[in-house]
């Protein structure tokens, strides 16, 4: 198997190919043992309508609109200025928006741009959900409370939008009624924490057949 630091260097694709490859000659993909791709859960219709790549497109294009600008951008944990290939005129495309905010600890190319910089809590300072890409034939859902106080001046991402909806008020205060993050995790959750073990849904990746799939919840 192979991920993380091994695909970040130069050669990582090649690696990741032959990694793959190799799996598929000794014939361990989707069997117990080998390589196993968790089935995916569904998702907001918004949000797997386009690659990021045609996000940020879609992004640059409309903040370098002369009939409607993007006014405000929100960062999180994106460098795009670094990670775009040149000609993509992202760089200019931030200069253009009026109000940016950074949620990023440091300060890059891109959250150089950013007129407030609100450092995000670290993982272990903060409420985590995940749902691992593969290793399990299953769907599997996992949350973690933080292991420790912040040590510095930070606040969780999540809990500054939650805190921004509720003084904004009106529809968005009442679609986001949370007052803090751990408190929308437990209701996203509750429905699966009653489930003894596990939870059978109908799986939406495949329209038109019945399709069934498990979605567990380790706690």
């Amino acid at each position: 198997m192979i991920g993380d630091a091994a695909t970040a260097h130069t050669n990582g694709l090649f690696n990741a190919l032959a990694v793959n490859a190799l799996n598929v000659l000794l014939g361990g993909v989707g069997k117990p043992g080998g390589l196993l791709f968790s089935p995916m859960w569904e998702m907001p219709s918004a949000l797997k309508s386009s690659a990021p790549a045609a996000q940020m497109k879609a992004l640059v294009n409309k903040a370098l609109s002369e009939t409607d600008p993007v006014k405000v951008l929100l960062l999180y944990n994106a460098n795009p200025v670094f990670g775009s290939e040149p000609g993509s005129r992202v760089r200019e495309a931030l200069a253009k928006i009026p109000f940016i905010a950074s949620f990023g600890s440091f300060i890059d190319e891109t959250s150089a741009f950013a007129d407030l910089v609100l450092p995000d809590s670290s993982p272990l300072e903060s409420w985590l959900d995940d749902a691992p890409p593969s290793g399990s034939s299953r769907t599997v859902v996992s949350v973690a409370a933080p292991a420790m106080h912040p040590l510095h001046d930070t606040r969780s991402m999540p809990n500054v939008l939650l805190d921004v909806a509720q003084q904004l008020g009106g529809d968005l205060a009442k679609a986001l009624p949370w007052k803090t993050y751990d408190e929308s995790i437990k209701a996203a959750f509750t429905a699966l924490h009653k489930e003894k073990g596990a939870q059978a849904e109908k799986d939406p990746m495949r329209s038109g057949r019945r399709r069934r799939t498990r979605r567990m919840v380790e706690r």
